[in-house]
């Protein structure tokens, strides 16, 4: 294949970043050389001012590539449609998530902002994705995921994602994962009981892990030191439902809030083996039992050296 530039962008709800890299050909598959690296960090609750930083950040990216021909973008949901097949994948629902992006479609404005930079009537292709996908396809390359094995993203932050993958190519369906709405069995110590007649979300899985709750529990005074044990019991359900119903042959969680580096993962793979351990499983299946090894379950490989070396571009 002709070598080709592509960008890869990432949207949270207080940062942007782009990476770029060459898109080889290596041993029959594609395979990227990276080159360059840029962030930008906005206010959340100021629509105005992320919006323009995300112009800002595209506005570079032009400039810096004027030979750019694909762009993935990958933002953070819930979206207007959950169908991959329509565009309303890339518009961030209106009434449901989070400022600065709530109703924009942000993967066809970051492409028309890139656009504006580049030599006239250069086509560009842009491709949406959920952040879920995104850190599942770019774990599944750190790892060197083989193209027969199936890797599931679970992301803990200010909301509960599951991105799958087969290889490096995401597993497509009539839509998109959503485990956030997955109902969960309460911990007995829970203290976020939903009041009488509040909808069934009030106990999904994204309710009860994802950051928000961590705060609703510190201001109902729960020590701080059980609050990471309460998560570490709803993930391992998420892990559990997961593992019986696709069988992957790995599972990495990220958090962005733990009490210390990895200890949410050791967490997770401590209540997930008791929950494993409680079900009647055919124990002379000799895949089964590696779901209790300790590399099912694991944080996401650590690959600072290539943002390092994006940087020096």
């Amino acid at each position: 294949m002709k070598p080709t530039l592509v960008a890869g962008v990432y949207i949270e709800r207080d940062r942007a970043m782009f990476l770029v890299a060459t898109a080889v050909e290596r041993a029959g598959r594609p395979a990227l050389h990276f080159r360059t690296f840029s962030e930008l960090r906005f206010d959340p609750s100021n629509s105005s001012e992320a919006e323009y930083a995300l112009a800002v950040l595209a506005g570079k990216l032009g400039r810096l590539c004027p030979d750019l021909s694909h762009i993935g973008v990958a933002c953070y949901g819930p979206f207007q449609s959950l169908n991959p097949a329509t565009p309303l994948l890339t518009t961030v629902c209106p009434d449901r998530a989070d400022l600065p992006f709530k109703g924009k479609r942000v993967a066809q404005f970051f492409r028309d902002e890139t656009a504006r930079h580049l030599p006239q009537g250069r086509p560009l292709f842009v491709l949406a994705e959920t952040d879920a996908n995104a850190c599942a396809i770019g774990e599944a390359y750190a790892r060197g995921t083989p193209d027969d094995h199936t890797l599931v993203f679970l992301l803990l932050t200010e909301g509960v994602g599951a991105g799958i993958v087969t290889g490096r190519t995401v597993f497509r369906s009539r839509l998109h994962p959503e485990i956030g709405l997955m109902h969960v069995r309460l911990h007995p110590t829970e203290i976020l009981y939903p009041p009488e007649g509040a909808e069934t979300y009030a106990r999904s899985l994204s309710s009860l892990c994802a950051n928000p709750s961590i705060e609703r529990r510190q201001n109902l005074k729960m020590p701080d030191a059980e609050i990471p044990n309460l998560r570490a019991y709803y993930a391992a359900q998420a892990a559990l439902a997961t593992a019986v119903i696709l069988s992957p042959h790995k599972i990495v969680i990220a958090a962005d809030i733990e009490p210390s580096a990895g200890d949410t993962v050791k967490r997770i793979r401590e209540e997930f083996g008791a929950l494993m351990r409680l079900r009647e499983i055919d124990r002379a299946d000799p895949y089964v039992p590696s779901y209790l090894e300790p590399d099912f379950i694991e944080s996401p490989e650590d690959v600072p050296g290539l943002v390092d070396r994006a940087r020096g571009y």
